[in-house]
């Protein structure tokens, strides 16, 4: 077999880079200088422990090489070498070859040492070690970080390597490092995953981000929104009275508010693997037979089910709306087959009215997605992008094949990954398992889900005894769960505190439209021309400066996604470290870059991404804050109280000063966009959609394949660099792409705002007003207006 020598000769001459933590030292020693044509590519260092020399602290680590037992059990051979590293300079300052210095020395004879914690209750999954091993580090981080340590602070970190460390293990070192005996002991309990502070699941890492975004929720305004909507449409009908072109124009603004306040509060997603059964529960949560179900009907689209008081489907598609009637027809072009069994890609979407009081009570929208697992990448990109969008997802896993390796990574990735803040697991098809082994198979799923976040609920739809409890139990125990999730939902809070908000602009409005029309009364002809040629002076430089705005809000954009990708690139030498250390242990290199890679990266990127959202939404909201300060100046009604004058509006600028900047900037933002910190957040930041999905399947040649072992790794070792940027890059572009998609929402918003600010300053002019039009009633409009703005400006500042 030939060997690339000059490649080798290329690889080895590159300058290493200098590692710095503790982490990186120990999982880096074939990157380090002195150590990498030292030790083999087989060896591994096992968890070090702390040294103190001449006042400084260092670390010594044994190193050994994994091997199965005859019985292929996993085991480490006796070990071999020792370093020694200061952690002053982060430099080996020993490193030595036991085998000849302890070849006569009985405990150092050869032997395969059972890879199995001194504390035999840890179960030492691949995670699991990793998520140990982090905590160890930053713990000794910490640790060495002050010289001189009580005999409370070894007991600590003893607590650490029972759950990492054989029991055999620690002779070796209690042989090299003799005062190690008086602390590192083997008969104590490992510490828990719940006591680790350092270093988190994915999941903790999210809720620790999360609560770091979240300000104190405010009051729920809903049910005051329907008594203001009914004073509001009054005084459209007031103004209709004096003329009924201005009324129906301000009423028709007003419609437009309405529709959004008229959208569910809350939704929830069901999501899951080919044929989990998620139409079929959810028929059973409405108790009724709205989608279909079977082996054949499996759905093909996303499914939106509201309560209405109409009942009715409309399917969207191309731009294009119909209706039709809930019957079983109506779904034969929109499943994942047709009538024949053949494949059918259906990219509709379908929207449910249903009159249900459930769902009205909750004031909830449901939704049922195909089956992940085995999508198109267009409809699995439909489901990643609804998961942004949602405050809770119901994911489905059968008991006949339950929480498979995709199902995991499903969770990790897509939901979790995608910022769901409420997440619940249902067990179906339960009755297809002998009852005796119901119960084991329950716990062994639930004991899974939680290496992933601990937790998440986890209701079967079938009891395990069904002599004690009937199926009806179980549905009603997934009905009070999802009651749970929504009445922790905070997306009707900010939907009713940004439709108040745009009420009061609405009332501003309208105030301004009567005093319009109140001056227009005085005017002659010349005087109503001249007002109309000064107003559409005003205008047209408010359209250049709003024009100017939005070119300076893509610069803002462009600035946050540079700042992001920084964030990124930042994390790089972490994520390519985390894969370098695991690509050394792997005897299937092709498999693993084919097949292994792109997961990683993908889990990698998801993990990063929970650490840039509370700089996503400081940025976000320092952005909302300046265009809705510079909107402000260009188009200030500058409202004259002519009959009326009422207390002066505080705003909610005053109300909030006792909190810091930055919880004021987050009001704005999520009052503005209408949303929560995760959704907001999961909308830009959501899971990388199909990164590097193939990126390693064609970066490596065959002819580096067809090296030795030792060869490919090494080759391998150095593309990951490459990899990672390309991940990255792809990534960036997505969050990139979806921080414009979020922009343009504001912009149209406030675009909607500009035209009803055109309109209040020309329409009373443009309109001849009879001379009937009394102005007193006018003053009246004027004066109810202001007093409503001021009511609900208090409740919005509660």
């Amino acid at each position: 077999m030939n060997i690339d020598r000059n490649l080798l000769r290329q690889i080895s001459a590159k300058t290493t880079t200098q590692q710095s933590s503790i982490s990186s030292l120990v999982r880096g020693i074939h990157k380090i200088a002195e150590l990498r044509d030292w030790v083999t590519i087989e060896t591994v260092a096992l968890p070090p422990i702390p040294v103190q020399r001449l006042g400084e602290w260092g670390i010594v680590s044994l190193l050994t090489v994994p091997k199965k037992t005859e019985n292929e059990i996993n085991g480490y051979t006796t070990p071999w070498a020792v370093v020694e590293w200061s952690l002053t300079t982060k430099e080996v300052v020993k490193k030595l070859d036991l085998r000849d210095i302890k070849a006569n020395h009985p405990l150092w004879t050869k032997q395969i040492i059972i890879n199995q914690p001194a504390d035999i209750s840890v179960n030492l999954t691949p995670q699991v070690k990793t998520i140990r091993e982090n905590a160890l580090f930053t713990s000794l981080e910490n640790f060495c970080s002050i010289l001189n340590r009580n005999k409370a602070d070894f007991s600590a970190l003893a607590k650490h390597y029972v759950g990492l460390l054989p029991k055999d293990v620690y002779q070796y070192y209690h042989d090299l490092i003799p005062e190690s005996q008086e602390w590192l002991i083997s008969d104590i309990a490992a510490i828990s995953l719940e006591e680790k502070q350092p270093d988190q699941t994915s999941l903790e890492i999210a809720t620790k981000e999360i609560q770091e975004t979240q300000i104190k929720i405010p009051s729920d305004l809903t049910n005051k929104l329907s008594h203001w909507f009914k004073q509001c449409a009054e005084l459209s009908n007031s103004l209709s009275t004096e003329n009924q072109q201005l009324g129906e124009n301000i009423l028709n603004s007003l419609s437009t508010i309405d529709k959004r306040r008229l959208l569910p509060g809350f939704r929830l997603v069901f999501v899951g693997e080919f044929s989990r059964g998620k139409s079929y529960l959810i028929n059973r949560l409405l108790n009724r037979n709205i989608l279909p179900e079977g082996t054949l009907p499996t759905t093909a689209t996303l499914t939106s089910i509201i309560a209405g008081l109409e009942e009715k489907m409309e399917i969207r598609l191309g731009g294009k709306i119909e209706i039709r009637p809930l019957s079983e027809n109506s779904w034969q072009d929109l499943l994942a087959t047709d009538e024949a069994g053949s494949d059918q890609e259906v990219f509709a979407g379908v929207r449910i009215s249903l009159n249900h009081d459930w769902l009205r009570s909750l004031d909830i929208e449901i939704i049922d997605t195909p089956g992940a697992g085995d999508l198109s990448e267009r409809r699995a990109n439909l489901v990643s992008d609804i998961l942004n969008q949602c405050d809770a997802a119901v994911l489905l896993v059968s008991a006949t094949s339950p929480f498979s390796m995709t199902e995991a990574a499903f969770l990790e990735q897509e939901v979790i990954g995608r910022h769901v803040p409420r997440i619940m697991v249902i067990i179906s098809k339960l009755d297809l398992i002998n009852p005796d082994e119901r119960e084991k198979l329950i716990d062994n799923i639930c004991q899974k889900i939680s290496l992933i976040a601990k937790n998440i609920p986890v209701i079967p739809t079938f009891p395990t005894d069904e002599n004690q409890q009937s199926e009806n139990n179980c549905l009603t125990a997934i009905i009070a769960q999802i009651e749970s999730l929504v009445n922790q939902g905070e997306r009707r809070v900010w939907r009713s505190r940004q439709v108040s908000q745009q009420l009061i602009d609405w009332l501003s409005q309208l105030i301004e439209t009567s005093q319009s029309a109140i001056s227009s009364i005085h005017l002659n002809i010349e005087q109503k021309k001249l007002y109309l040629r000064q107003s559409e002076n005003e205008i047209d430089r408010a359209n250049l400066t709003w024009d100017n705005l939005q070119l300076e809000l893509e610069k803002r954009r462009l600035q946050r996604t540079k700042q992001i990708y920084q964030n990124l690139t930042a994390n790089k030498e972490e994520i390519v470290e985390n894969l370098q250390f695991e690509l050394q242990k792997i005897p299937d290199l092709k498999l693993w870059w084919e097949r292994d890679l792109p997961f990683r990266l993908r889990r990698e990127l998801t993990i990063l991404s929970r650490k840039s959202e509370n700089f996503l939404l400081k940025f976000l909201g320092q952005d909302v804050e300046w265009l809705q300060n510079e909107v402000a100046k260009i188009f200030n009604t500058k409202i004259k109280q002519q009959s009326f004058n009422p207390s002066e509006n505080r705003g909610m600028e005053f109300q909030l000063e006792h909190q810091n900047i930055t919880d004021l900037q987050k009001y704005r933002l999520f009052t503005r966009v209408g949303s929560t910190a995760a959704m907001i957040a999961g909308s830009i930041l959501g899971g990388p959609i199909g990164i590097a999905a193939s990126t390693g399947i064609l970066l490596v040649s065959e002819q580096y394949l067809n090296h030795e072992l030792d060869t490919q790794r090494q080759i391998l070792v150095e593309e990951l660099n490459r990899v990672v940027d390309i991940a990255i890059d792809e990534y960036s572009q997505q969050v990139s792409q979806r921080l414009r998609q979020l922009y343009k929402k504001i912009i149209d918003d406030m675009q909607t705002e500009q035209a009803a600010w055109k309109f209040s300053k020309q329409a009373a002019f443009n309109i001849d007003l009879s001379i009937n039009t009394n102005e007193l009633n006018l003053q009246e409009i004027i004066r109810q207006s202001l007093i409503l703005q001021q009511q609900i400006t208090n409740a919005l500042s509660m």
